[in-house]
């Protein structure tokens, strides 16, 4: 009896363990998402769980056909971490100098059909790369989002302390030529973000049209009170509309934000 006992705490103590995953746009079709042999594309990702980290291999570029929804996040303990991978005789996590490029196909994705269309591109508000409400604990690290047909990278709440975006960390991410902007947090009620050594550049590309001027800004903090968001280190230039912003259109105020250096 006592063994049972044994074994029974011994299964309940057991802790379990995040999964890590690597993608490789030119490794073959077929691979687990180990580093031996990784997924070529982001859509072999499987239904991923909280904790779980997914690397993307320096020099890869890929163009998805929808935004990349990053569903899933982490604990305090064990952050969801999206970044970079190189080979140096094993997995080395971290960037070589050559960040994976996640590239939006000259602004055709992410695809909005709901928004007004205008030269032949989408003026959507969704990320290419977005994290969805209720997540919290997501780092995203050393990666390059470019030519996104909406926003770049996009933290997304829904408004509500339940569905707030908490504790990301963006950490050395570039974006390039977005139509709208580069990196956006919007509707998070106490994010305690870091934003900090990324670098946005020809975000706004929507306002070089003439044609269809709505707002917009290159890295901003939107309708999220109490952020407590911290923008720091960071390279913002040339861009359309504003550079770096703090923002509201109704009651919904984005306070407490930190700017610096």
């Amino acid at each position: 009896m006592r063994l049972i006992y044994l074994i029974i705490a011994v299964l309940i103590a057991t802790p379990s363990f995040a999964a890590t995953y690597h993608i490789d746009e030119l490794a073959g079709s077929g691979g687990d998402g180990s580093f031996a042999t990784p997924f070529d594309e982001l859509s072999d990702l499987p239904s991923m769980s909280t904790g779980d980290d997914v690397y993307l291999k320096c020099g890869s570029v890929f163009t998805p056909t929808a935004r990349w929804l990053i569903n899933w996040g982490g604990t305090s303990g064990n952050r969801a971490v999206l970044g970079a991978y190189y080979d140096d005789g094993g997995a080395v996590y971290d960037t070589n100098g050559t960040d994976p490029e996640i590239n939006g196909s000259t602004y055709t994705e992410p695809l909005d059909v709901q928004n007004q269309s205008d030269g032949g591109h989408y003026t959507g508000y969704d990320g290419l790369v977005e994290v969805s409400s209720g997540n919290d604990y997501v780092t995203i690290e050393n990666i390059k989002i470019t030519e996104a047909g909406g926003h770049g990278l996009k933290i997304l709440g829904d408004g509500t302390v339940g569905g707030n975006v908490g504790y990301f960390i963006l950490d050395n991410v570039t974006t390039e030529d977005t139509w709208r902007a580069g990196i956006t947090v919007e509707s998070n009620p106490y994010n305690y973000g870091t934003i900090q050594n990324c670098e946005v550049s020809g975000a706004a590309q929507v306002f070089g049209t003439g044609g269809f001027s709505p707002w917009n800004s290159a890295l901003n903090v939107a309708h999220s009170d109490h952020a407590y968001t911290t923008i720091k280190d960071n390279y913002v230039h040339e861009n359309y509309g504003e550079g770096i912003d703090v923002l509201t259109f109704t009651t919904s105020d984005a306070g407490y934000v930190t700017i610096q250096d």
